[in-house]
Formats: C-alpha cells, structure tokens, sequence
C-alpha cells in the first residue's frame, strides 16, 4: 500500500484504536486479526503484493492453524492495551504500542511493528528492556543468509528497514522542488519521481510531459494541504481499472467514505476475491484430475475383470500341458496337443515361453487361473467402490462450480485434507517405534531433495529434527501430532543411533547427534540441497543402530 494513504488512515483511526484492549487473536491464510475491545477487529493483510491493515467490525477469512507468532502473541498481548500507534516518517512501517500488566502488576511494554512494503511485508512482535526492542517472533525470520544489513528472529534487537534516502515528495521545500527541474518538468514520469520518495501513482494524472514546473509545484501543494487536512469524513477515489486510489475523481472511478472503507473493500475484493477463485480453481482442478485418475482405474479394472472370463480356458490349458508334458522341449514357443476336454477333441495350440522350463509353463497356466478366481471377488468390490466414487466426485465438482463464499470453499478443502490424512502414505522410509503402549513413527530421508522434502515439507513445527553433528547424513524425524514437549528417552536414544547408522560416521561408535523441534529449523536461500540451519538443539553421544533390528 502507497504511504500516503497510510498515512491517512493512520489519522482516521488513531483515536479509535487509543486505549483500546485486545481481546482475541485469530489468523488465517492471508492475514493476523486482532478483536479489541470497541467491537472492532484490526486486520493485517500478508501474503500479498499490497500488504496494509484495516478495521472492520465483521470480517470473513479462511480458517488457518495457528503459526507460532500467533501463539506469542496470545501470549504477551491479550489484555494488553494499545497505548499509542505512529507510522515511521517516509517509510511504510506502523508501529503499534502496547501495555500489560504482568503477574506482580508491573507495566510491560510490547510493539507490534507492521511492514507493510510489498514483497517485505512482515508482522514483528518486541518487548522493550533496556537494550531496545527484543524481537519474541515474526511473520517472516531474517537470517544473515538472507540480509547481511539486519536479521530478524527471536533474541535479536529489531532493527529498521535500510533508510530511504529521498525526500517525501510532499515534505520538499518548494527551493529544492524546483532546483531539481529548473522551469519545465521532465518528459517522462519516471524522470520526474527519481528525485522523490512514496509518490502516489495518482499524481501521474496531473503530469503533463514539460510541464511548467512552477505549475506542478502548485498542484502538488493541494494535494499536500489536502492530506494535512483530512478528516474521515473525506472522500476517497480508486480507479479499478488501473488499480490505485486518488484524492481526486476521474472518469471511472468508484468514491469511498474513507480510507478504511477503502482498505475493507480491497481486502473484499481484491484479496478475499482473488483468493476465492484461486481456491475454486484449486478445488475443481485437482477434483477433476481425480475423477479422472478414477474413470482410468475402473476401465482397466473392468477390462481385468472381462479377461477373467477367461479362467477356466487358462485351468484347461494347464491341464492339457501336465498331460503333454512328454511332448513339450525347451526353447519351444508353442505345442501341438489334442484337446480331451472338447467333445470333438480337435488338435489345440498352446503357446508356450520359450524361455522357461516345459514345467514353469505348466504352473504358470496354473498360477494365472488361481490368481484370476482369488482376485475375482476383490475386483468386483473395487469397481463397484469406484464407481461409488465417481458419482461422489462428479457431485462434488458441481457442488464446487456453484459455491458462491469462501467459507463453502474452506470446508470441500478441509474434506479433502481429512481424506488425504485418513490415506496418507509416507514417501520417506519409515520406523515405527512402541513405548510405553503409544506408538511413535521416524522417518528418514534418503537424499539431500528427500531430506528437504522431509523436513521443510512433511514434517510439523512440534515434530524433533535429529542430524549427526560435524558429519554429513540423513534428516531423522520423529512425528509428534500430540505436540508433546518432550520425547521419552528410548525414542530419543533411538532416534539419534538411527541418524548416526544413516550418516557418514555409520561404523563409529560415540557418534554426536543434534536434536531440536523442526521449528526451530531453517533452510538458508540458495542452499545446496538437504542443507540446513538450526537452533536450540541439544546434543546426545550414541552408537549407530540399524533400523533392521528394530522390527
């Protein structure tokens, strides 16, 4: 969002965020909502080309588990109160800041810092001490592999975005405007903002190509008395076409109360909507694809099935050869014998491989025949259950065509994330491991790709990462779906000998192993495959053991 009209909207809601206190937090796929007190519900909008942040009474998103920051922030700010709210001076960074009452009554400071510069945009919560800002946690970690200029995870000072070195093109004094242009402005408009920082997009309407600067001047001191002016009882414009708002009206463009309206229709429209039809596209295809994998399962079953018919044909062939046997040499391809079970009984031609045994060609007649009657029965269960699925999922994709809410979308996708679980298979090799009565899966990467597939994919924020230290080897998770804090001891020794067996210290014995939870795992950008950082780890000295002698 451009920093004018963040700039506005912070003078629309200032007082009525003030002194208000947060109540509940919710998060979901594409933003962080905080319930306050005045029945408002302050709204942060990530994952997005146009990050901002808006008010709204009733708000409407897709449901989402809650990512670790949401769960801090639970933590520290419920019951807190909003004591003061200030955009950092010509750069889009909103700083929220909130008071609690801790345990023994003490007034603990917390900011939320907002950065809503698209492709950056990131949601960070601080505590105040005496060195600064303390970073508890964020939407989007920094690590010196992604900025040496500032890092941004938990422990670290908050540091602000690199400064921006232009003037605000409504803070220049009217000396420097126009010592930068003399008296006529550029030819292009990419020519007259290089001097200037956070110009609107709807400026680009009064420019005119060598245009008096004087002129310009003019017209750029209403638009900056108009902003020191505003109230939210003024109007705002955006041009939908074009995609930006504006202070002023032209043809084809839609009036807004406030900004907030403003900020609450792009989150209905413009992010809500496009989310939508992204998501229903996402259904329908991946319903279709399935629907189709199924039709091509039942038309080779039932072909299976029609060449079934055949059994008793493959039985009289076995019986006829057993007969023959005599008759039947290596490296035949074929035999001539009577056929006894015909009434007629006319010569037959066997076919035969010619690469087997006069035996093997007997029993594999025989072999087909037993396979075809015993895979009979499970046959006609299969296509009559996929047939039940086909009319399920032709229901389904109508169902999804006609949904009109994002809400009706979220529970086709919760469906079918409860089905993948009820048939998820693990890709990686697998130990299952008892103790105490409860059953514990590892899992092991065999690859430097299987490794990151492992750990930064399939693996949950509370399930233990183990690796070997110093030596190269395989990722070692162990799942954890009750998010237990801990492991018992066996299933962490176990772990540990299991990455040491899979590493490259296989024969040593003492073997150091690290063990953290994989959400305190990071893969750095551009890292070779299976490479990856971690903290908060502990360390066990272990022999290798084989997985063989655990089954």
């Amino acid at each position: 969002m451009e920093y004018t009209f963040i700039e506005l909207w912070l003078k629309e809601i200032y007082e009525i965020l003030k002194d208000c206190t947060i109540l509940k937090f919710e998060a979901s796929k594409n933003s962080y909502i905080l319930q306050l007190s005045n029945n408002q519900h302050l709204v942060f909008v990530l994952n997005t080309d146009n990050p901002f942040c808006f008010l709204e009474e009733n708000i409407q998103c897709e449901a989402a588990n809650d990512p670790p920051l949401m769960l801090l922030m639970k933590q520290h700010l419920v019951k807190g109160m909003i004591t003061d709210v200030w955009l950092q001076e010509n750069d889009r960074v909103i700083f929220f800041e909130v008071e609690k009452a801790t345990f023994y009554n003490e007034i603990q400071k917390y900011t939320l810092i907002f950065e809503c510069i698209p492709r950056y945009e990131n949601l960070i919560l601080t505590r105040k001490d005496s060195k600064g800002q303390v970073i508890l946690d964020c939407h989007k970690r920094i690590h010196e592999s992604d900025s040496s200029y500032r890092q941004l995870y938990p422990g670290n000072l908050y540091t602000h975005p690199p400064e921006i070195k232009k003037p605000y093109i409504f803070s220049v004094q009217g000396d420097t405007f126009l010592d930068h242009f003399g008296k006529t402005l550029p030819e292009n408009w990419k020519d007259f903002v290089v001097p200037f920082s956070n110009t609107p997009k709807f400026m680009k309407d009064i420019f005119k190509p060598r245009m008096s600067a004087d002129e310009m001047w003019e017209l750029r001191s209403i638009v900056q008395n108009r902003i020191r002016k505003w109230s939210k009882n003024d109007t705002l414009y955006y041009h939908r076409e074009k995609k930006y708002a504006s202070l002023f009206q032209t043809e084809d463009t839609d009036k807004f109360q406030s900004v907030n309206d403003f900020f609450s229709f792009l989150y209905e429209n413009e992010i809500l909507g496009y989310r939508f039809n992204q998501l229903k596209r996402e259904l329908l295809s991946e319903t279709i694809r399935h629907l189709k994998k199924v039709k091509r399962t039942l038309a080779q079953q039932e072909k299976d099935l029609k060449s079934l018919e055949n059994a008793k044909e493959w039985k009289k062939l076995g019986e006829l050869l057993k007969i023959n046997l005599h008759l039947v040499k290596d490296g035949m391809d074929s035999v001539q014998v009577t056929d006894y079970f015909s009434d007629d009984q006319r010569g037959i031609e066997i076919k035969l491989h010619s690469d087997i045994s006069p035996q093997q060609n007997m029993e594999y007649y025989f072999k087909k025949y037993k396979k075809a009657v015993s895979g009979r029965e499970k046959l006609e269960k299969n296509i009559q259950e996929n047939k039940k699925k086909i009319i399920d999922l032709e229901a389904r994709v109508e169902s999804i065509e006609s949904s009109n809410t994002i809400q009706e979308l979220e529970g086709y996708r919760k469906k079918r994330e409860k089905s993948n679980k009820n048939e998820e298979t693990t890709p990686f090799k697998r130990i299952p491991i008892e103790v105490a009565g409860k059953k514990w899966d590892i899992c092991i990467g065999r690859s430097g790709k299987e490794n990151d597939e492992l750990t930064l994919h399939f693996a949950k924020p509370d399930d233990w990462f183990f690796h070997t230290r110093i030596y190269h080897g395989a990722h070692v998770i162990v799942r954890n779906p009750e998010k237990r804090e801990s492991l018992p001891e066996k299933i962490i020794a176990t772990a540990a000998g299991i990455a040491a067996y899979f590493s490259k210290a296989k024969h040593s014995t003492k073997v150091p192993v690290d063990f953290t939870q994989i959400r305190y795992v990071t893969k750095p950008r551009k890292s070779a495959p299976g490479f990856v950082i971690y903290k908060n780890n502990k360390t066990l000295f272990v022999d290798p053991i084989n997985p063989r002698s655990l089954l």
